[in-house]
């Protein structure tokens, strides 16, 4: 592999870098490897640190790529799509959150970056990450009510999804297709149990509600607590981003409660603000432009510091390309968001670019440079369809009101920041890799620590926004929903691949070697195990456990109590592979045996 150059002396990590197929594949924007030992022809250890150092500025960025493309977009657009979809609050977090999230890193296991990585102890080190880092985040922040039977039952089907997987594993029968679609029927079934459960909530909800009469007013009070509990189990309300003073009360040692409801949003108010018909359709159009376009914002320019306006010129470039290639769809804003050259444009650069990096990444070549070779035949093919469409939109369209087909744009979007945070993560991953492996440290111990917590970055910042906005529970299903969905797309697809047949697969190169195939001997287990799969798995079933007994002791209430033993869980998970790598301590699995005949 590429990383095996590391065992090389300085002079030939340069030819390595490029000749190694697996390095050009195993990059995608930049080839790391060639710009350290080629480019800066790094030759002792220091220089080495100091080009981290550079690579860390790119990791930055990368960070400030999905920050604000997820606080700014994706967000928005997500609560518009529950309330389009009118599910409720923990439903919308289970499939819309918890599939949108986890969808990036499953393409990320897809990709080059991810060969002959241990995929059950991926899937086992994000699953623990999530529940303890980012749902303890969720407990820390903000306190609210768990939808209890929802949340033990989800549970319950992370351990039978796990348990299954783990058995499959170790028996030999039955065929590694049954075994296939076994597991890919448990996210549909995982799915229709949760929908089964809404509706039957929903219709609980409408029968409690009866004609007001003064034989009923005894029972409608002794119904009334019930109904309002129920309530919050109806539909995703879009409710206003809270203030700089925040929603709740901060604190360090006493949960916080909330100061003020966020105040539900009026849609068809916020859309006709501005709409008159005596007003031109093409009124301020290019000042909304230059409005909506400019990265930086001159009232805070005026009000903030000098550290502050440092801040905003390091950003400008960054939001302004999100401005260029991502539509904004909120319906907090006045006219939603809606500016019509922008949005026309973006009808013509957003399919260009997304199908530009899609096949970039498809192919993954950087030839004879350190920079990935770009393709765009799809690209310009896209504009066949994207220059009319756009032409008619301008012409439809008006300035003072958004069109009825806005709302479409929201998938754009969110197929968009996923592009982003896919593409984002690939380099974020491979920069760690290579800080741990300049420092010495194992892959498998990478992979379940530094990688892990940076795959965990972009769902943070998802979820501890929604929970800062009131939406806990969309969080906390969030949480567990991407759990479930990672481990059910993944293994089938990749089973089958490793068949060789039913489907027709990417080429080789790209996704071969990922090391998800079903044990066909104690080797072929061993390796999706690798050498952290038992401590893992332990610990992950301690985290599950665990949580939920502190849900059933805090009657299922979200406190900061909880956030903080699950931060010390993984505190203690980290402390103890550390010490692992360190040989200090062993781990949980048996060690191999080799019998010798004599």
């Amino acid at each position: 592999t590429c990383l095996s150059m590391m065992n090389v002396n300085y002079p030939g990590r340069c030819l390595m870098a490029r000749q190694l197929i697996h390095c050009d594949r195993y990059t995608n924007i930049f080839n790391y490897f060639e710009l350290m030992y080629c480019v800066f022809e790094v030759r002792d250890h220091q220089t080495e640190v100091a080009v981290l150092l550079l690579f860390g500025l790119i990791y930055f960025l990368m960070f400030c790529i999905v920050y604000e493309s997820i606080n700014q977009y994706y967000l928005p657009a997500l609560k518009i799509a529950a309330s389009r979809f009118m599910m409720n609050e923990y439903l919308a977090g289970v499939i819309l959150v918890g599939v949108a999230n986890s969808t990036s890193d499953f393409l990320l296991n897809l990709s080059a970056v991810r060969s002959g990585a241990p995929t059950m102890n991926i899937v086992m080190c994000n699953a623990l990450t999530s529940i303890c880092l980012i749902g303890g985040a969720i407990c820390f922040i903000m306190p609210f009510k768990i939808n209890s039977s929802c949340v033990c039952r989800d549970f319950l089907f992370v351990i039978f999804l796990l348990e299954l997987i783990r058995f499959f594993m170790e028996s030999t029968v039955p065929t590694n297709l049954v075994k296939s679609i076994i597991i890919f029927l448990v996210y549909p079934i995982y799915l229709a149990v949760n929908i089964i459960d809404f509706f039957l909530t929903r219709h609980n909800i409408r029968s409690k509600y009866q004609p007001s009469s003064p034989q009923l007013d005894k029972k409608l009070y002794d119904k009334l607590l019930t109904v309002t509990d129920l309530e919050v189990d109806d539909d995703v309300q879009v409710k206003r981003t809270k203030t700089q003073d925040g929603i709740y009360r901060d604190g360090v040692f006493f949960t916080p409660k909330p100061l003020f409801e966020p105040k539900k949003v009026n849609v068809e108010s916020n859309r006709t603000a501005l709409h008159s018909k005596n007003n031109p359709k093409n009124r301020f159009l290019f000042t909304e432009f230059i409005q909506d376009i400019n990265p930086i914002d001159p009232e805070q320019w005026v009000l903030s510091g000098k550290l502050g306006r440092i801040k905003m010129i390091c950003m400008a470039p960054v939001l302004f390309f999100l401005r260029l290639t991502i539509p904004m769809v909120n319906y907090e804003h006045i006219n939603h968001g809606w500016s019509k050259l922008l949005n026309c444009l973006q009808i013509i650069i957003n399919p260009f670019i997304i199908l530009v990096l899609l096949e970039t990444a498809y192919y993954t070549t950087h030839g004879s440079s350190f920079v990935v070779l770009f393709y765009y035949h799809y690209a310009l093919l896209s504009l066949v369809v994207t220059v009319p469409l756009s032409a008619f939109v301008f012409i439809h369209s008006r300035t003072d009101i958004p069109p009825p087909y806005h709302k479409v744009l929201v998938f754009i979007t969110i197929t968009t920041v996923i592009t982003y945070v896919w593409i984002c993560a690939w380099e974020m991953e491979v920069i760690v890799t290579i800080i741990g492996a300049v420092f010495n440290r194992s892959s498998n111990y990478m992979t379940v620590t530094f990688n892990a917590i940076s795959n965990a970055v972009p769902d943070m910042i998802a979820l501890v926004h929604l929970t800062k906005n009131g939406y806990g529970k969309m969080a906390f299903g969030g949480v567990i929903g991407g759990i479930v969905f990672s481990m059910f797309p993944e293994f089938p697809y990749l089973y089958i691949h490793s068949m060789e047949c039913l489907i027709v697969c990417p080429p080789a190169d790209l996704v071969s070697n990922l090391g998800a195939q079903f044990a066909r001997d104690q080797a072929d287990y061993q390796h999706m195990f690798a050498n952290y799969g038992e401590t893992l798995y332990l610990f992950l079933m301690l985290t599950v456990w665990s949580t939920m007994w502190w849900c059933f002791t805090l009657d299922f209430n979200a406190r900061r109590s909880g956030g903080i033993f699950l931060w010390c869980l993984f505190g203690m998970f980290c402390l103890y592979v550390t010490l692992m790598e360190m040989e200090l301590i062993h781990d949980f699995a048996d060690d191999t045996v080799i019998y010798v005949e004599r």
